[in-house]
């Protein structure tokens, strides 16, 4: 063999030099691409959440809450249940929202930017998860799967809802743990694990899913020529070598378990979806569900919204049974591909299945008659498209220029609609106004529909179909949340004295208030504390102001601030009726209050209503007592709103 010439022999190192030089400039163009196009989808989320409020149950769970505020923190209130009555324990999230309050004083736009930047960081973790596991394939798969993330309409509602922070906050813990899986060895790997193990499980239930993930992750990278031939005996020799990970994890498990014994207190109740099925009909509500969320998964363009009802009075129709059919054929074809083909891809779609087995109804859920939500899915969709990256790299291979040219036209169009689906439903996350407005359109008739839109139409003052929602159902006033709500929006269309007719009605309802716990909570100030006992006294109490008997309004009114202190709609009542009564030391008490107590959003929402109820009498030319309510409530509301 004739050996290689000097000339040869100096040109080869030069050769390869200049090829890794190439391929090292290709990946940093990819890499400067990719993070390009990742920052402009982020600056698009953060302008179209720019003007964001906090709608629905954020109110409800942390807004009012001074019980959160850090200057007047109660701290057993982070392990209580997020949503009175509701078997929640996530104090990780509550936390988070502490020192959100700390540093932004409750701004609704830094709530807003914290979810952004959280789903960033999922993409993030997504992306490095894609990369290690197709190491050495081609470049450009990790961040198509991490843009098919951060892009799915799916995620609108966890992003543009700040209390779909639980969801983001479980996902980033999940695919840390799943990272942390790959890249540490030995103890690091299992404090690693462990802590996101232990923050998913305090920041949402199906934080119980990664342990599967991790199992899901190590099998993905156990090597395939180990000893262990068969599936059964692959999985003890994985257990075998990280048995100080899995007994790591059974331990945070069980101390997880005796916390929730310890504090969360169990409901029950006919808001459970499906509470009285049979067992037959259990079945097939979770082949129903495990279908709706695939739907959502490849196609989620016409059925996204904050509600999804599955009306069950008449049972199960024949279009349930048989996508309940197909979702469990589905589910048993995935078990069998797991068992009998265990690639990478079949593991990571069984750990998608796990992140999703709480939300099938396996067991009844609170969710008032909603067979899902869109922000369930923040955990199973990136599980999902890990497995169908893992697969695309199997099937590259096969597929000729034609097969791709196609793949690449539907994956465009797929984009495309994407976008589209984004700028148009995003912005209708704004306000409860426009969000209510949104579901009614799709379920006027449904009653968590009908009371959110109304009260959200008596605070954005559309009196119009305010009247127009209470006159439709005039004949449901018996119940006790639809007849306050009436009741308020009486008083504010001058006539106050039906408004305590009604009233007096609901309060003589056995357990009225008992009732509308365990109904849904209308958006914004409206039914915050779990027993409803302050709305309708406080509805009273501005009927009562509305006809001139201020007095009579504040002895109410301080029997409710003293019992319900963090409710900024009794205090705005409050001022006015000290107003009313010639009190201007109350007043000024009161307000002191309200400073030291709540947060900037808080006062904003007193000096809303107080500019709104005061107004009433400042156009009617009515005069108030010993101090005249026109000519103070500015420099009130200022001195609110400034702290």
């Amino acid at each position: 063999m004739q050996s290689p010439s000097p000339s040869e022999r100096n040109s080869a190192p030069a050769h390869f030099a200049s090829l890794r030089s190439a391929i090292a400039s290709r990946l940093s163009f990819h890499a400067c691409a990719t993070a390009l196009l990742f920052g402009c989808v982020l600056v698009l989320y953060a302008w179209l959440a720019w003007d964001h409020q906090f709608v629905w149950d954020d109110v409800m769970i942390f807004a009012t809450s001074s019980d959160l505020h850090w200057d007047t923190l109660r701290l057993q209130r982070i392990f209580e249940p997020p949503i009175p009555n509701a078997p929640y324990f996530r104090p990780l999230v509550l936390l988070s929202f502490v020192g959100e309050f700390a540093l932004s004083n409750g701004s609704e736009r830094a709530a807003h930017m914290v979810n952004i930047g959280l789903h960033g960081l999922n993409v993030l973790l997504l992306l490095f998860l894609l990369r290690c596991l197709t190491r050495g394939r081609n470049v450009l798969i990790a961040p198509a799967g991490a843009l098919v993330y951060m892009v799915h309409p799916v995620l609108i509602e966890p992003v543009f809802w700040v209390s779909g922070r639980f969801d983001l906050m479980v996902t980033t813990c999940a695919l840390a743990a799943a990272v942390s899986t790959l890249v540490f060895r030995s103890h690091v790997r299992v404090i690693a694990v462990t802590l996101a193990y232990a923050l998913g499980l305090l920041s949402k239930e199906n934080g119980l899913a990664i342990p599967v993930i991790v199992v899901a992750i190590l099998l993905t990278v156990h090597p395939h020529d180990a000893p262990a031939s068969n599936l059964v005996q692959r999985v003890r020799q994985m257990l075998r070598e990280h048995r100080g990970l899995f007994a790591a994890i059974i331990v945070t498990t069980a101390l997880y378990v005796v916390l929730r014994v310890l504090l969360v207190v169990p409901s029950s109740g006919d808001y459970f979806l499906g509470h009285d099925l049979n067992l037959a009909e259990r079945f097939a509500l979770v082949g129903r569900t495990l279908m709706f969320y695939l739907r959502l998964v490849a196609i989620p363009f016409f059925d996204l919204g904050p509600q999804h009802f599955l009306d069950l009075s008449a049972g199960l129709s024949v279009f349930d049974w048989c996508l309940a059919m197909i979702g469990w054929s589905l589910l048993i074809a995935s078990l069998v591909l797991a068992w009998t083909r265990p690639v990478p891809a079949s593991w990571i779609l069984l750990s998608a299945l796990a992140s999703l087995a709480p939300v099938l109804h396996i067991v009844p859920l609170p969710l008032l008659g909603t067979l899902g939500s869109e922000r369930f899915l923040t955990l199973p969709l990136a599980l999902l498209i890990v497995a169908a990256m893992t697969l695309r790299v199997r099937l590259e291979a096969i597929g000729s220029a034609g097969f791709q040219r196609i793949i690449g036209l539907v994956l465009t169009t797929w984009f495309s609609g994407c976008f589209v689906v984004i700028l148009t439903t995003a912005p209708l996350w704004r306000s409860d106004f426009s969000l209510w407005y949104w579901a009614h359109q799709r379920y006027p008739n449904h009653w968590p529909v009908v009371v959110n839109l109304l009260e959200a139409t008596i605070r954005e003052r559309r009196h119009d179909l305010a009247e127009a929602l209470v006159n439709r159902f005039a004949n449901h006033r018996s119940d006790p949340v639809l007849a306050a709500l009436t009741a308020l929006h009486f008083t504010r269309s001058n006539r106050a004295d039906q408004a305590l007719s009604i009233l007096a009605e609901v309060a003589a309802v056995p357990s009225a208030g008992d009732q509308a716990a365990r109904a849904i909570a209308p958006a914004g100030w409206l039914v915050s504390h779990p027993h409803f006992a302050r709305f309708i006294p406080s509805v009273t109490a501005e009927a009562l102001i509305a006809l001139g008997r201020f007095t009579e309004a504040q002895v109410q009114l301080e029997t409710i601030t003293a019992k319900f202190p963090d409710f900024p709609y009794a205090y705005a009542l409050h001022m006015i009726a000290a107003f009313g009564s010639g009190d201007a030391d109350r007043v000024q008490q009161l307000a002191d209050i309200a400073v030291g107590r709540f947060t900037l959003h808080q006062r904003s929402a007193i000096s809303a209503e107080l500019e709104t109820l005061s107004g009433r009498f400042c156009s009617s030319g009515q005069t108030i007592p010993a101090m005249t309510l026109c000519a103070n409530r500015q420099s009130l509301i200022q001195r609110l709103t400034n702290g």
